[in-house]
């Protein structure tokens, strides 16, 4: 498991979940990991509806790598929020 003691995530699931989380109670949903492969594609896809903020974080970012929402294309950048 991705966050289970020795996970990649282990330290950042016990952030989120933590006590020390002020905002740890307005959580609602989740947080999702994904480790893609170099040239993986994802298809466009949409929610349901617009009732959720999606932030995407980038931990460990080749150069090059980008997202497109909306027609606005993206670079990733490691440590910072699209």
């Amino acid at each position: 498991e991705m966050c289970g003691p020795g996970g990649p995530f282990e330290q950042t699931c016990a952030v989120l979940r933590g006590s020390g989380n002020r905002y740890a109670s307005a959580i609602t949903g989740a947080a999702k990991f994904y480790l893609l492969e170099p040239g993986s594609v994802l298809k466009p896809h949409c929610g349901q509806a617009n009732l959720r903020l999606f932030l995407q974080l980038g931990v460990l970012v080749p150069r090059g790598v980008s997202m497109e929402v909306g027609g606005e294309r993206r670079e990733w950048q490691e440590g910072k929020v699209l």
